[in-house]
């Protein structure tokens, strides 16, 4: 490449974070009070995603994933002392990307063509669950490097306030103004070169701990396979942990087949609606299979009760899957029986199935909220999950296992239930009270 495109280039990215940063200065010249509310909505959003930001940066990998998706996708972890680093080979960040990261705009998450198809998220929120651990978060993609954090933006709010006569600023969000990282990264260059095309550097803050560090090492190295069962597009997670008390990696291999009568074909996601068989292992083989069935297009129809904000404005398709593992024992741990929203919740299923769809969450998406109303959006979904298990999981399992294998993945012993899992509980027993299950001196057997 010339001088003078690479010139080009980086007056392009330039001028991007500028007007980022021109347009938060308008709002903020119009509405000084929207400072302190953006101060308050990250301070919020840092508590309430408080232990999810390993999840929330998978969610994003996951993301940037969509419609490039290939066969050896991957995101990568690496924890020191004194940083975090993930990448991932999803799309290089777009100019929409960067103003999602930067908490403008509207959500980046691409749509295909046809129906608009419900999306999870709240237009980059997650990504602020970084301010637990750093205050200056950095990102590298392409031809863009940018760094995050109050020092920038203390100068640019300092100096509008001063044009407005209005004194000494108290506080500044992190995660408005974008400035141009203008050195070069060793680290960025050596993830690009291993094929890496977005990556994010979590400088640690002064203020972490030493037990947070070793807990954030822990949440990465014992990370459950339940929580990367439905991501679309990922194939790869590689965590490596390098601190002074820990020193250890681990890899986890995504392999999705789909199901088709007695053909088992390897495929790259979960993209249409049927059967699929998904092999979880680590670099020895050793790992976890698991039956899911996916119902991709889920009409919404009237059940919109509980759909509030713009980024529900269109949406006609909604999905559903639900999930068991294949094994001589098919029962979760109870801390693993949760409502997933692409990643695990907070919300109790109260069986072995796992219940995966794009639900309406509270802020941070850890719990799935469900009321009588036969409109509710929430509600109709998991019963929508019900039918799916009816319908495509539930003859798989008699065929494979019979009614032990069943019996054992809806066993609620010890388990935990919330209001989603009692609507699940409720929509299972209806679907099972009219479906046969075992054959008795030539006549079937139902559950009542």
């Amino acid at each position: 490449m010339s001088a003078p495109q690479i010139s080009t280039i980086a007056d392009e990215v330039d001028q991007v974070l500028e007007r980022i940063c021109h347009e938060n200065l308008a709002v903020y010249r119009e509405s000084p009070g929207r400072l302190q509310e953006d101060v308050s909505q990250e301070s919020q959003v840092a508590h309430d995603y408080r232990g999810r930001l390993v999840y929330e940066l998978l969610q994003n990998a996951d993301d940037s994933l969509a419609e490039i998706a290939g066969n050896a996708d991957r995101v990568f972890f690496r924890l020191t002392d004194d940083e975090l680093w993930v990448a991932n080979t999803g799309r290089a960040l777009t100019e929409a990307d960067i103003r999602g990261l930067c908490g403008l705009g509207a959500s980046s998450k691409v749509f295909a063509n046809g129906p608009k198809r419900a999306s999870i998220g709240h237009k980059g929120l997650g990504f602020k669950s970084v301010l637990e651990i750093a205050d200056a978060p950095e990102a590298y993609s392409a031809s863009i490097a940018f760094r995050l954090g109050k020092g920038a933006a203390r100068e640019r709010v300092q100096e509008l306030w001063n044009s407005l006569d209005r004194g000494h600023v108290r506080d500044v969000p992190a995660m408005r103004f974008p400035s141009v990282i203008g050195e070069q990264c060793a680290d960025w260059q050596e993830l690009k070169s291993a094929g890496f095309r977005t990556a994010f550097r979590f400088p640690l803050s002064e203020r972490v701990t030493e037990q947070q560090v070793a807990a954030l090492a822990s949440q990465l190295l014992t990370l459950p396979p339940t929580s990367i069962l439905f991501l679309k597009h990922l194939e790869e997670v590689i965590i490596e942990v390098e601190t002074a008390a820990k020193s250890a990696d681990r890899q986890w291999l995504l392999e999705r087949y789909r199901v088709t009568g007695a053909e088992v074909e390897p495929c790259s996601g979960l993209a249409r609606s049927g059967l699929y068989r998904v092999d979880l292992v680590n670099r020895d083989g050793e790992g976890d299979r698991f039956w899911v069935a996916h119902n991709g297009d889920v009409r919404i129809g009237s059940h919109r009760d509980g759909l509030t904000g713009p980024a529900w404005d269109g949406v006609d398709v909604t999905e559903v899957s639900i999930a068991v593992r294949d094994a001589d024992d098919p029962r979760v741990d109870v801390q693993d029986q949760r409502f997933h929203v692409f990643l695990p919740s907070q919300e109790p299923s109260g069986c072995s199935l796992l219940v995966n769809g794009a639900f309406t969450t509270d802020l941070s998406r850890q719990h799935v909220q469900v009321d009588d109303s036969t409109d509710n959006y929430n509600g109709y979904l998991v019963r929508q999950a019900a039918e799916t298990f009816a319908q495509h999981l539930l003859p798989h399992m008699l065929d494979r296992g019979g009614l032990r294998y069943v019996l054992r993945v809806l066993d609620r012993a010890g388990g935990q239930t919330g209001p989603a899992g009692a609507v699940l509980k409720e929509a299972l027993a209806a679907q099972l009270s009219s479906t046969p299950l075992v054959p008795s001196n030539g006549q079937n057997l139902t559950f009542d």
